[in-house]
């Protein structure tokens, strides 16, 4: 069983979730990923000593290979971007692993596992929209160093965007397909490179989807000129941190 915890200022409640999860399947691995864990997972395999381990950074390679390493009997240590307590009681780290760059070859994200319309038809979400959002990732990773972030130890400074035309045809099926009219980018720092969002605008105008959209999660200034802001208002952007 994986759990992701992504902000420090929650992990006294996911603390109390993985307690639960131990309670609920004793013996069954558990496993620990996400922002806050890959900041400090020896802490977090400290307050969850049942924990298995933790997966840093970008996790759907290292979490397969550790599943795979699981099922067969092997021993952890050849899994780069791991964290775990030997037998020992000994902290183990392994090497850290290389950043994906082949972003537009994941696969979008598997929702039918997930019971979405408990979200949906609540109106969760992390912009002030309320109503039937999704979340959206359209980069990874962030090129600055601002000093409140761990964007650099955890992503380094390596930025990485989906071609723009594969995000609207995303934001496309979850209208299709679940009634969607809002989307949140939960990106690190969405915009960065000018002609990406220009390129990103351009076929949203082009498709004229009933929608709009949100940078809730922060982005730079930098990029954010007169007639970029224009283009994502003009799409239905209404607000960005």
């Amino acid at each position: 069983i994986g759990v992701s915890c992504m902000y420090s200022n929650e992990w006294v409640y996911y603390k109390v979730v993985i307690q639960a999860i131990f309670d609920a399947f004793p013996g069954v691995v558990v496993v620990a990923g996400g922002e806050h864990v890959t900041a400090d997972p020896e802490y977090v395999l400290t307050c969850c000593p049942g924990l298995h381990s933790c997966v840093l950074g970008e996790g759907e390679e290292t979490f397969v290979e550790l599943l795979d390493a699981i099922a067969d009997g092997r021993p952890m240590e050849a899994i780069n971007g791991l964290v775990f307590i030997d037998a020992g009681r000994d902290v183990v780290r392994t090497k850290p692993r290389s950043r994906l760059r082949a972003v537009d070859e994941i696969p979008i994200p598997s929702w039918e596992e997930t019971p979405l319309e408990n979200y949906l038809t609540n109106g969760l979400g992390m912009a002030s929209v309320r109503g039937r959002n999704m979340p959206m990732i359209a980069s990874r990773g962030c090129p600055y160093q601002c000093t409140f972030c761990s964007n650099p130890e955890i992503w380094t400074q390596y930025w990485v965007a989906r071609d723009p035309r594969q995000v609207v045809e995303e934001m496309k099926l979850w209208t299709a397909q679940y009634q969607v009219r809002h989307f949140e980018f939960y990106d690190l720092t969405a915009v960065v490179r000018r002609q990406w969002i220009v390129e990103f605008t351009d076929i949203l105008l082009a498709e004229r989807l009933d929608i709009t959209w949100a940078l809730p999660s922060g982005t730079r200034s930098e990029a954010l000129d007169a007639e970029v802001v224009d283009r994502l208002y003009r799409t239905g952007c209404h607000e960005l941190t």
